[in-house]
């Protein structure tokens, strides 16, 4: 597959506390890499596709996975959310459970508010 990096950056083109790319269409067997480009960044998936293994590193820590399962992965940084830290990555299509599940989390987003609807627009339906 292919090898996708997300850098997680305290200042990007999408502005402060950014993942970028923020929107990433992948295939299966695709390989993504998030580097904590700056420090004091991990990542966590807030929605996953069902049957996907729960994604979460560590602190400062880069983490790769390979994607397999078709679905949405809306993935954040936890000690960012409240900046709208947050990206997506579309293997297939499942639009339907993100806008179930969103909800819940981007209420505790302050800042950049627009940012994650800015990502899932992007999504192929």
């Amino acid at each position: 597959g292919a090898d996708n990096d997300a850098r997680m950056l305290n200042f990007g083109e999408e502005g402060s506390m950014a993942i970028e790319p923020g929107f990433l269409m992948v295939e299966p067997g695709d390989i993504v890499t998030f580097l904590p480009t700056n420090s004091d960044h991990w990542i966590k998936d807030l929605i996953q596709p069902e049957g996907t293994k729960f994604l979460a590193c560590k602190l400062d820590e880069t983490y790769t996975m390979t994607l397999a399962e078709k679905g949405l992965h809306v993935d954040s940084c936890p000690s960012h959310l409240m900046m709208s830290m947050a990206g997506v990555i579309q293997l297939g299509f499942e639009l339907d459970q993100i806008r179930e599940e969103l909800p819940g989390h981007t209420r505790r987003m302050f800042q950049n508010r627009g940012r994650l609807d800015t990502y899932l627009g992007q999504v192929e339906e």
